[in-house]
C-alpha cells in the first residue's frame, strides 16, 4: 500500500481534527449546560480533536468506516 503524500495527511488531519471538535462540542454543550463549565468542554473537544485527527490521518478511509458503526452504535444515526 501507498503511502498518502503530505496534502492528502493534512486533509486528513484536518477532517479529523475538525470531525472531533463538532463531536464532543455538541455532546458537550449538554455538560456545558449542566456542570457550567466552557473551558472544561473546551479542552476536552480539542483533545478529541487532536486525537481524531492523528486517527484519521493514519488510518484514512479505515477510520470513517469505523466512525460510521460507532456513531451508528452510540446514537443510530446512520
Amino acid at each position: 500500500m501507498e503511502e498518502p503524500d503530505p496534502l492528502e495527511n493534512k486533509i486528513r488531519f484536518g477532517c479529523g481534527f475538525v470531525f472531533g471538535l463538532l463531536l464532543i462540542a455538541f455532546s458537550g454543550f449538554v455538560w456545558w449546560m449542566v456542570a457550567g463549565s466552557a473551558y472544561y468542554v473546551g479542552a476536552l473537544s480539542l483533545a478529541c480533536g487532536l486525537v481524531l485527527g492523528v486517527l484519521a490521518m493514519r488510518y484514512g478511509d479505515r477510520f470513517w468506516y469505523s466512525m460510521r458503526y460507532w456513531l451508528w452504535f452510540l446514537f443510530g444515526w446512520f
